[in-house]
């Protein structure tokens, strides 16, 4: 698993948000868990640079999902 402790934001996320801004939230409910954010990823994960979007960077929206998958795959350990 990638460390993304530090999100990368677009620039237009950056100057909404901050650049602290984005991290991912987890929250288990049961025996599930849920992973949300505020910000894109969907545009990040097709690799464009469209203006306007309050979202992750193209390769930190790639990795994040990787992780997820990654996560998911070894139990959602807490």
């Amino acid at each position: 698993m990638e460390d993304l402790s530090r999100p990368k934001l677009r620039s237009f996320a950056v100057d909404s948000v901050g650049a602290e801004g984005g991290l991912p939230e987890e929250l288990a409910a049961g025996s599930g868990h849920l992973i949300t954010t505020r910000l894109d990823i969907t545009t990040g994960l097709l690799g464009t640079q469209t203006w306007g979007i309050r979202g992750y960077d193209p390769d930190y929206a790639q990795k994040l999902v990787k992780n997820i998958i990654l996560w998911t795959l070894d139990g959602q350990h807490d």
